[in-house]
């Protein structure tokens, strides 16, 4: 089955035949003319579970929302998982 309204993120097509940018742990400084979508951790630490993490506040994340809307992105927001699989508590 298509899906005629999906975006393919295909890293080797660069130029005209890009349809989506994928800027890791970075929000664009001005408005994208193609799609683009923030892929960034909760926490500031980086990508997967630390025992020592820094979680953004709810105030922080609302902010990085917005900010990345605005310039007419997605957040794609990383959350790692403690070592058993759950989420840590902090993050309710």
């Amino acid at each position: 089955m298509y899906q005629y309204e999906s975006i393919l993120n295909y890293f080797l097509v660069r130029g005209s035949l890009e349809n989506i940018l994928t800027p890791e742990c970075t929000v664009p400084e001005k408005s994208m003319n193609i799609p683009c979508e923030s892929c960034i951790t909760l926490d500031k630490k980086g990508w997967g579970y630390k025992f020592e993490h820094d979680y953004m506040t709810p105030r922080e994340l609302v902010h990085l929302l917005i900010e990345i809307v605005s310039k007419g992105g997605n957040l794609a927001l990383g959350i790692g998982p403690q070592p058993d699989g759950r989420l840590a508590a902090e993050i309710y």
